[in-house]
């Protein structure tokens, strides 16, 4: 899925997607099916993505580790955030 993105923004592309896959990670096993995660994945980058429309350049990392037992899927980005409004309808 991160490769499919780099390729979709293209080389051109100011936007830089850093991955950062611990190795214990690598082998773990999740309960859910791989399309369902990778539609996770693809939604998440495209969020990302769109933050850093506006912007001259911007960085996306993608960390996939184990914590406690229990796989841990985190993406960060340097977009603009999410509006006060928002923020609040998802706690």
């Amino acid at each position: 899925i991160v490769s499919e993105k780099r390729a979709m923004l293209g080389e051109k592309s100011k936007i830089e997607i850093l991955t950062d896959i611990h190795a214990d990670a690598r082998s773990a096993h999740v309960a859910t099916s791989a399309t369902e995660m990778g539609r996770v994945l693809s939604n998440l980058l495209n969020n990302s993505i769109d933050a850093l429309a506006d912007r001259d350049s911007g960085s996306i990392s993608v960390r996939l580790e184990l914590k406690f037992g229990r796989v841990l899927l985190s993406l960060e980005d340097n977009g603009k955030g999410i509006d006060p409004e928002t923020l609040h309808k998802l706690r």
